[in-house]
């Protein structure tokens, strides 16, 4: 199971943490989780360009 922890400081989130493992495949060919890495880091991204 994935498990995405958000971790919040004066009503806005200070961290995000993402462990686990989807259990869909091997690790290293788990497409699942190659998705939630993709979409993590793309919006990591994107916020990051966003609010400097």
């Amino acid at each position: 199971m994935i498990k995405v922890i958000l971790t919040y400081h004066k009503d806005q989130v200070s961290s995000i943490q993402i462990t686990g493992h989807a259990q869909s495949g091997p690790y290293g060919q788990d497409i699942v989780c190659a998705g939630v890495s993709v979409a993590s880091i793309g919006a990591l991204n994107a916020l990051d360009v966003l609010c400097h």
